[in-house]
């Protein structure tokens, strides 16, 4: 348990759990805006070729920018799910914490330093 890494964590988790909070409700509202953008232009198709393309580059932006949101929503709320089961801030793969400089860097982290990086290559 992280308790036995270091006494003040759950002091610091509470701050840490209101900022992934925060984080989750301005993801939800951002994911909600692109939502209504794109149901806004699934009903509107512009009847000049040119403008039908940049309509469909627009909606592969808006598309890409809602896959990103809904990946950063994800890793909040499995953050907020691991503070809630007392596994936040230990690293899954080699069970040592995750230093406190990564946490608050990366609150939705759930690797530690060199985990990540030999994931990442």
């Amino acid at each position: 348990m992280l308790a036995d890494y270091n006494p003040e964590y759950f002091v610091k988790s509470e701050d840490i759990k209101k900022e992934l909070k925060r984080s989750r409700k301005d993801l939800e509202s951002r994911l909600e805006k692109l939502k209504k953008h794109i149901r806004h232009t699934e009903t509107e198709i512009e009847p000049d070729p040119e403008d039908q393309a940049i309509q469909r580059e627009n909606d592969e932006v808006v598309d890409n920018l809602s896959r990103n949101i809904q990946k950063q929503l994800s890793e909040v709320r499995q953050a907020l799910r691991r503070i809630d089961d007392g596994t936040y801030g230990i690293c899954p793969f080699c069970g040592e914490p995750i230093s406190s400089a990564r946490l608050l860097a990366i609150p939705y982290t759930n690797l530690c330093r060199k985990c990540a990086s030999d994931r990442s290559g």
